[in-house]
């Protein structure tokens, strides 16, 4: 069983994924990812350039997949939030970092 992470603001890039080599007849539980969406590829420094806010898609995808990697089921459920931008006083830039923070809940039943 495979579950992914994918995020953007125009193009969805996976960010995170979490693997489990068993197979379940049936199974429940919960996999929790923290992400850095600029180092990810998700959103480009440069669509932050003088934004407030940036809306980001998310989208989590299950699939269960056999031994030879063919996938036997799939489901995928998206969601999207806006991304407040929180500047320092100085441009972050110079010293090669930028970060934020957030939560989004995505849930499929």
């Amino acid at each position: 069983m495979v579950v992914e992470i994918a995020a953007g603001d125009d193009a969805l890039t996976v960010v995170d994924s979490a693997e489990s080599p068993q197979l379940f007849g049936s199974a429940d539980g919960s996999e929790s990812f923290e992400t850095d969406l600029l180092a990810g590829g998700a959103i480009r420094a440069s669509a932050l350039a003088g934004e407030t806010e940036v809306s980001v898609t998310i989208e989590a995808t299950i699939r269960v997949e056999d031994s030879n990697g063919e996938v036997l089921a799939r489901e995928s459920v998206s969601d999207s939030a806006t991304v407040t931008i929180e500047r320092e006083s100085v441009d972050a830039e110079e010293y090669g970092e930028l970060s934020g923070s957030g939560s989004l809940r995505v849930e499929s039943a």
